[in-house]
């Protein structure tokens, strides 16, 4: 089955690898390490919590796998259908009892343990990537979903509970926010606090990042800020904003590194400092990229270390995503100390968890997968609006060089396409990439690529 973390590869390590100059300091991490391998695949879009006097790290993050009651399992259930546990990107939840480093002490008491299900309408298929808030006494989580089984289209949806372990009541999809729905869709959202106001900041379809408000106490309803225009100067697939030393902090990534932009205003952050960037040939866990960071700032920890957890990618034999952490000694601020603002504390309060979690006890309905098998065989040939290939596959099915396979060499020709036609639009007849054939090279042609590759690399899908 496809899934939101081959669907997060695909984006994180090429779509948003488009170049932007940005200032470095990487490598600023004291120590970097993989503190999470799921124990049956991938696992990715980590949010994690502690306190001091907390007797354990609490993480929320994605894996894919199948689901035999209620455990993630490689065991393909008959039909693979996903209302018999069948393969999805569910949202699961551990705990650490020590650092929250060691790799070797995740997943006590039996763990990981289901938070969410797939199921209800616009989240049928996959859902993926949480960050949880506490606001007005509720736990709130927010998370991707979508009804297509490649991970395109997605919406951004909304659980509440009273506890940290649950158990989740779905609220539906997160309301009246802007964004385009192109490709991916809104993805990869968290949420901020401040003033007693809960903020949203998210990823288009476009790969910007925006910032909403909830405009009703149930956080359900938002209103995106800054006259819909995004907040960050260059492209992104996560943001984690915070408010540390009378200043606004994001944190983003983008394929190559996680990067922090700082400013006094929450609504226009520059390209940033690169804090840290993937090794090739070096970690095999995280050699191919990195992304979606979540800080951790060392006030939250009993070891006095700031953290930023990432999802690192390994392609050496498929593809394989796990959690790595990054630990440094300051996070590196370019300006000095500012004078203090009319800002609340960087994170809500709230205490500590006693007694035994209360665990979910229900799943919510979700309907099953279908997947066209791949399709294969040649050479371009001009026609009045576009060009097409001679031979299967189709030119519309995103086989930019017209051979036999759709493969990441027609990604390679997409990007160089789309660099040029982003700098200089001018419609043409003789783009490679223009697999809708409307005479220009965009997201769109991306999504036709990416849906048809994903196809051909379904029998290879390792998963949690």
């Amino acid at each position: 089955m496809l899934n939101f973390i081959m669907t997060f590869v695909f984006f994180l390590l090429f779509f948003t690898s488009i170049a932007i100059p940005i200032k470095s300091h990487a490598q600023q991490c004291v120590e970097r390490i993989q503190t999470y391998k799921s124990p049956v695949g991938n696992a990715g879009g980590q949010w994690i919590d502690h306190h001091p006097g907390w007797d354990r790290y609490v993480m929320y993050y994605s894996m894919t796998s199948t689901m035999i009651n209620g455990k993630p399992s490689t065991t393909i259930p008959s039909n693979n259908d996903i209302n018999n546990g069948g393969w999805a990107d569910r949202i699961w939840y551990t705990w650490h009892f020590g650092d929250g480093l060691n790799p070797d002490l995740w997943d006590p008491d039996d763990l990981p343990k289901l938070a969410l299900d797939v199921g209800g309408p616009g989240e049928s298929k996959l859902i993926a990537d949480p960050f949880l808030v506490e606001w007005n006494g509720i736990w709130h989580m927010y998370y991707e979903g979508t009804d297509q089984p490649d991970g395109s289209g997605n919406s951004i949806f909304h659980a509440t509970s009273e506890s940290l372990f649950g158990p989740w009541t779905k609220k539906g999809e997160v309301l009246d926010f802007y964004g385009s729905r192109d490709g991916m869709g809104p993805s990869w959202p968290s949420a901020f606090i401040k003033e007693d106001n809960l903020y949203l900041i998210y990823t288009d379809g476009t790969a910007h990042l925006f910032i909403a408000q909830a405009t009703d106490s149930t956080g359900q309803k938002f209103k995106t800020l800054n006259n819909n225009q995004t907040i960050l100067a260059v492209s992104a697939n996560k943001g984690h904003l915070v408010y540390k030393d009378n200043r606004f902090l994001l944190f983003h990534s983008r394929a190559t590194g996680v990067r922090l932009s700082e400013s006094t205003n929450m609504l226009s952050f520059p390209a940033g400092i690169t804090l840290f960037t993937f090794t090739p040939n070096d970690n095999d866990w995280d050699k191919d990229g990195i992304g979606l960071p979540f800080y951790l700032p060392k006030e939250k920890s009993d070891y006095k270390k700031e953290r930023i957890y990432y999802s690192g990618v390994n392609r050496s034999d498929g593809i394989h995503m796990n959690i790595g952490v990054c630990t440094l000694d300051s996070i590196p601020l370019n300006t000095p100390t500012l004078q203090p603002t009319n800002t609340p504390p960087l994170f809500p309060t709230n205490t500590p968890p006693s007694g035994i979690p209360q665990l979910p006890t229900t799943h919510p309905t979700n309907t099953p997968v279908s997947i066209s098998p791949p399709i294969p065989t040649n050479t371009p040939i001009l026609i009045p609006n576009c060009l097409s290939c001679s031979s299967l596959p189709a030119k519309s099915s995103g086989n930019a060089n017209c051979d036999t396979k759709i493969n990441i060499s027609d990604f390679a020709i997409w990007k160089t396409e789309y660099l040029k036609y982003r700098d200089q639009p001018l419609p043409a007849n003789n783009y490679n990439s223009d697999f809708n054939c409307d005479q220009k090279v965009t997201i769109s042609d991306f999504a036709i690529w990416k849906t048809e590759y994903l196809k051909t690399r379904q029998s290879n899908c390792l998963v949690i």
